[in-house]
């Protein structure tokens, strides 16, 4: 079993780009954090609605218990180049991945470090993260009841990744302590060793780039580059643990419920923006080149194929303009891609059995 000092030192790795609304309520948050070694880098990522100035007052303003580190981008580098830049710098033993729409207690990583000695090669925490309205700056209830936003990521034979009760009713049916496949990039805490572990070449012109390295995929900008961590960290071996005494408290975006039906499916995309839209789509067919196994895939393989045929058919029909960004960035990219599967192939440490289990 993995083992950890009492009190290992802990990054905070925030990202944000035009988090106005939510900004200040994740720094009280994250300001109000009781650890004895901690370090917050904060990236923005050239937002323009005054959140960055918002961040630098609320600096100069309150205490944090360590240092903090600001880098103001001019360029938005996504998601994943963001939380790259940080990983990079990091001196941290375990990364706290910090969304800037989340809202948790000061005790939070007194609660949750424990957990990484409960199992062996446990590589990332999932807590249970509960829907917040921050116009209301109170919880999301409906019937009496808090509503789940995520327990863990969960990816289905078809390929069709969902957040596990997402949109539900808090009543408790998640409240086993269990592995599951992944752990949602909104608020999930990382063992460092796990992240060099799966890490992979930044690939230009053919070439790995000046010997960098990327832990979320900076091709992917943003959407489903958790879920590729997540399938990596799978294949190298290393668990996600969902940990459901330990709450988080999470403005969502995108998404309100984890529709499985077509018509569901549907329903919960003509929500989103259409740049979520196009960058899931395109995303999540290259995860798929780069860490899909020909054993498990073609099990499933007419499951994928139906789901495939309509999803391609109806960005055909009813998102053209999706479908001709996709299409092309698809075949751009898709070597690129190919280079970064042979890396990942090369280095996994799962057998086929390991992985076979988390497709349902």
């Amino acid at each position: 079993m993995n083992t950890q000092k009492n009190n290992p030192t802990i990054t905070i790795s925030l990202v944000n780009y035009n988090g106005i609304g939510t900004i200040a309520e994740a720094l009280r948050s994250i300001f109000s954090l009781k650890w004895p070694d901690m370090e917050l880098l904060i990236v923005d990522q050239g937002s323009s609605d005054g959140s960055l100035d918002l961040i630098k007052k609320f600096i100069n303003e309150n205490n944090f218990n360590g240092a903090v580190s600001l880098t103001e981008n001019k360029i938005n580098t996504g998601f994943s180049g963001g939380h790259n830049e940080s990983f990079r710098r990091s001196r941290g033993e375990f990364i706290f991945c910090c969304n800037p729409d989340l809202v948790f207690e000061s005790d939070f990583l007194g609660k949750a470090m424990p957990f990484f000695n409960t199992e062996e090669n446990i590589g990332a925490l999932q807590f249970k993260l509960l829907r917040f309205d921050f116009k209301k700056s109170n919880p999301h209830i409906r019937n009496g009841k808090n509503i789940i936003d995520t327990t863990g990521l969960l990816i289905l034979k078809n390929r069709r990744i969902v957040n596990r009760g997402q949109g539900e009713e808090d009543m408790g049916q998640y409240g086993e302590s269990q592995e599951v496949f992944g752990a949602d990039g909104a608020a999930p805490i990382y063992r460092k060793a796990t992240l060099e572990d799966v890490k992979i070449p930044i690939f230009e012109e053919g070439n790995i780039k000046g010997g960098k390295f990327e832990y979320f995929d900076e091709d992917f900008l943003a959407y489903k580059e958790d879920v590729d961590l997540a399938w990596r960290m799978r294949l190298n071996g290393w668990k996600t643990l969902y940990v459901p005494d330990v709450v988080v408290y999470h403005g969502r975006g995108s998404g309100e419920s984890a529709a499985i039906s077509y018509i569901g499916i549907i329903k919960e995309r003509r929500k989103i923006s259409h740049v979520a839209k196009k960058l899931a789509f395109r995303n999540q067919r290259m995860m798929q080149i780069k860490n899909e196994q020909s054993a498990v895939f073609f099990r499933h393989f007419f499951r994928f194929l139906l789901k495939e045929i309509l999803a391609w058919c109806y960005v055909l029909v009813f998102e053209t303009g999706i479908f001709i960004d996709t299409a092309g960035e698809l075949i751009q990219k898709t070597p690129k891609m190919i280079k970064k599967r042979k890396y990942i192939m090369a280095h996994k440490k799962s057998n086929i059995n390991a992985m076979r289990k988390w497709f349902k």
